[in-house]
């Protein structure tokens, strides 16, 4: 059945849609060689940066802002979407200096966002993720899914992993079906996801 799409949601899947392009464009650029080094020492092949749409997010408060304000779109929408942050009545980006994780859900669509620290800053974790919204609750959704889900179907087997980079590396070298928590403990609602979208049968845990 097609279940019509709350606007909202919709509008927020098209705020993470143009951060998602904007952050990966900022990764090809001369801005974002720290992060783009990163992930070459990580040992990522070009097209797999491309395969998972991994980018960069700048080092400045508004970067990402100022691309919103020339689609005008409402400072409390932005808010609600946890892409800006509000304080003293300055808005400001949430994801600064960081190689930026698209977070996907099972068609592909971008959600969410983990981003890991370029330069070391003790006063902020070594990773921060999109806080939870309407269309983002990680307790119901695994990092890579979306890349794994056909590999799982074909093998009825998923490896289950720590982080972003297990999921990725593995899956460069070969190793596709698998998939990792976003940043929590693996919850059962998460099981029930690969179960319907997947039929696996056999789980593996690294």
């Amino acid at each position: 059945q097609n279940k019509k799409e709350d606007p909202i949601e919709q509008e927020l899947r098209n705020l993470y849609h143009i951060a998602q392009n904007y952050y990966s464009f900022l990764l090809k650029d001369l801005v974002g060689k720290e992060a783009y080094k990163y992930f070459i020492d990580r040992k990522l092949l070009p097209e797999t940066i491309e395969k998972f749409g991994l980018g960069y997010s700048l080092d400045a408060f508004d970067s990402l802002l100022k691309e919103f304000k020339k689609r005008n779109i409402s400072n409390e929408l932005l808010v609600n979407s946890g892409l800006i942050s509000q304080k003293n009545g300055k808005y400001y980006d949430f994801f600064r200096n960081r190689a930026m994780f698209p977070i996907k859900d099972t068609l592909g669509r971008t959600i969410a966002f983990g981003g890991r620290q370029i330069v070391v800053d003790k006063n902020s974790g070594k990773y921060i993720n999109s806080s939870e919204s309407l269309i983002y609750n990680k307790k119901k959704i695994l990092f890579g899914l979306y890349e794994a889900m056909s590999e799982i179907r074909k093998t009825k087997e998923v490896f289950i992993v720590e982080g972003y980079l297990d999921v990725i590396t593995l899956s460069q070298a070969g190793i596709k079906n698998v998939v990792a928590p976003c940043g929590t403990s693996l919850t059962i609602e998460q099981l029930k996801l690969l179960e319907k979208y997947t039929n696996v049968k056999t789980i593996y845990f690294l």
